[in-house]
């Protein structure tokens, strides 16, 4: 965090050299998927929308693949859904060209089982 009174912002110098790690993380163990989308929200929350901006589109790649992984589970779906939902809202201009692969993993989040997934989704869109 910014020392210099930043009211809780991540400093952008720290949200860029955290995002490649994160991005290689989401393709991991699901573990540490999980612990890398939840970090991802947590950060993308709390960062300038420029800084944010630079990584949206590489982040949310490999948000939406681990999504429409088939061993992905309940938590980690939802922990994926909850970063998705951080990108667009914040970032949301930046990730047009990943609007076809979104809608599509979004609709079959909205139409599975556990209804903690279908809730997230439903945020995220």
């Amino acid at each position: 965090r910014e020392a210099a009174g930043g009211g809780g912002a991540v400093a952008t110098a720290t949200f860029d050299a955290l995002m490649p790690i994160l991005q290689h993380g989401i393709a991991g163990t699901a573990a540490h998927r999980r612990d890398c989308a939840e970090s991802l929200a947590l950060l993308s929350q709390h960062v300038d929308i420029p800084a944010l901006e630079r990584h949206a589109l590489k982040c949310a790649g490999p948000l939406v693949r681990a999504l429409t992984d088939k061993a992905a589970d309940t938590e980690l779906q939802a922990a994926l859904l909850a970063a998705l939902s951080v990108l667009l809202e914040r970032a949301g201009s930046v990730l047009r060209p990943l609007v076809p692969a979104l809608l599509t993993a979004l609709v079959k989040a909205l139409d599975g089982p556990p209804s903690e997934v279908r809730s997230a989704a439903a945020r995220a869109v």
